[in-house]
């Protein structure tokens, strides 16, 4: 029995940071004698140096450390000081024989537009990657056997599905990232303004048809699953974009295909631009259909508003291609990761 430890920070994330959540709760759950599951939602100051020498907060790492054999740090960068405890961090875990894990979650730059993520590739143990991108990114930096790549769970809780309409009423855009409250131009790749002139697009090519363009703001931290899915299946098409032309930054590139992902697991027709994570989901006109430019974007919304025997053969192959990627499914690809941490001699980190 392999005892897993997940520390994230306090807070309600509405996609990536959840997944540990979810994955501790299914491991919980399906664990059976192959892995025990434990979660600690700590403070984003937990890490922070204290007393009069400014010294890390061994007493709390040690409790951390207690009774695991892997301790899995979750998206790392959420923690203000983190870096200043990491080593200790670390020797900590080396003491008592367990693993310390990065699960970076979105990739470097997340937070800071800085693409350096120093735990993941230097002082953890082992990376947990959510995409091949970021697998391939990490092992640029660090032993190819040391990153291991788990992959992303869709959201899905229910077994509800799309009931494909005749004719287009509605199109879902979620989180779209001009309309990011805190949206930096550094961590995309691309001006608002070219944003704008695609939704502007959009926009016209629906009004020709009397369908609309509907957002959903998941930056609200209140948003239920509920909520999140009558929303979803009162729409006919689902699209995402993170940039035209193949512009991603380092950070957009290596991000896994959550929301996408999410609009197959509910059956939606999906239109979107071609990420890698994307593209690794399905064939153009199969399971997708891609766009990478604004009249390719017209043309293939075009597309899917006037043939609805493309609609529904889309959203069928969408939904059983989302298939692999369900909670249970994802769950089981960390258990066999940890088996076989357990299974390898951990590389020490230098004296400090």
């Amino acid at each position: 029995m392999i005892r897993v430890h997940f520390v994230g920070a306090q807070g309600k994330y509405q996609s990536i940071e959840t997944q540990a959540v979810r994955i501790h709760g299914t491991l919980e759950r399906i664990g059976g004698d192959r892995a025990s599951s434990r979660l600690s939602l700590l403070p984003q100051d937990a890490f922070r140096p204290r007393g009069l020498f400014r010294r890390a907060p061994l007493r709390e790492m040690e409790g951390l450390v207690q009774d695991a054999d892997i301790l899995v740090v979750v998206k790392s960068s959420l923690f203000r000081d983190f870096l200043k405890a990491a080593g200790a961090l670390r020797r900590l875990c080396e003491e008592r024989g367990a693993r310390l894990l990065s699960n970076p979650c979105d990739g470097p730059g997340a937070d800071t537009g800085d693409t350096a993520d120093v735990f993941t590739e230097e002082v953890a143990h082992y990376a947990l990657a959510l995409s091949r991108a970021q697998a391939e990114a990490i092992a640029r930096k660090r032993p190819a056997g040391e990153v291991l790549l788990v992959g992303h769970a869709s959201r899905l809780e229910s077994s509800n599905r799309l009931v494909p309409r005749d004719r287009v009423r509605k199109v879902v855009w979620e989180n779209a990232i001009h309309r990011n409250p805190r949206y930096d131009a550094r961590k995309v790749g691309m001006p608002r303004e070219r944003f704008q002139e695609l939704e502007d697009a959009i926009r016209g090519v629906l009004a020709d048809r009397g369908a609309e363009l509907v957002f959903i703001d998941a930056w609200r931290e209140t948003q239920s699953y509920e909520e999140w899915e009558r929303t979803m299946l009162d729409a006919d098409i689902a699209i995402e974009c993170k940039a035209l032309g193949g512009q991603y930054v380092d950070y957009q590139s290596q991000k896994p295909a959550v929301k996408v992902l999410n609009y197959m697991s509910l059956g939606l027709p999906v239109l979107c631009d071609s990420l890698p994570a994307y593209r690794e989901l399905g064939e153009d006109g199969k399971e997708l259909l891609f766009a990478d430019t604004i009249e390719d974007w017209k043309r293939q919304l075009t597309r899917l508003l006037d043939d609805c025997g493309l609609r529904f053969r889309l959203g069928e192959a969408a939904r059983e291609a989302a298939g692999p990627h369900s909670i249970e499914a994802v769950v089981r690809r960390y258990m066999d990761c940890f088996e076989r941490i357990a299974a390898r001699p951990a590389r020490r980190l230098a004296p400090a």
